[in-house]
């Protein structure tokens, strides 16, 4: 997996999961992904979970057993948002 689209599936899938916990509207996930699209990147994970996983733990977000990840709260406006690196696949796919 290319760093560019590692870097925009993790968006996605990352935008997603925070709507699902009502940390940003499912707005931002549409825009996201239309916004992906015009630019022939991907948007949804093709690849098995733990392929993503692995991924994201080697980013320079990572701080230990915390991985700080970029949530969007709405476009034009993200937080960093820890999660424990054991809770990360539950964050992700739950």
């Amino acid at each position: 997996v290319s760093h560019g689209r590692a870097v925009a599936i993790g968006m996605a899938e990352i935008a997603r999961a925070a709507a699902r916990r009502k940390l940003c509207g499912t707005g931002v996930i549409e825009i996201l992904t239309e916004t992906l699209k015009k630019l022939h990147l991907p948007s949804e994970n093709r690849y098995a979970p733990e392929t993503l996983l692995e991924i994201m733990l080697n980013d320079k977000k990572r701080h230990g057993a915390t991985l700080e990840i970029v949530v969007p709260r709405e476009i034009g406006r993200a937080e960093l948002y820890p999660v424990e690196v054991g809770k990360l696949k539950d964050f992700l796919f739950k």
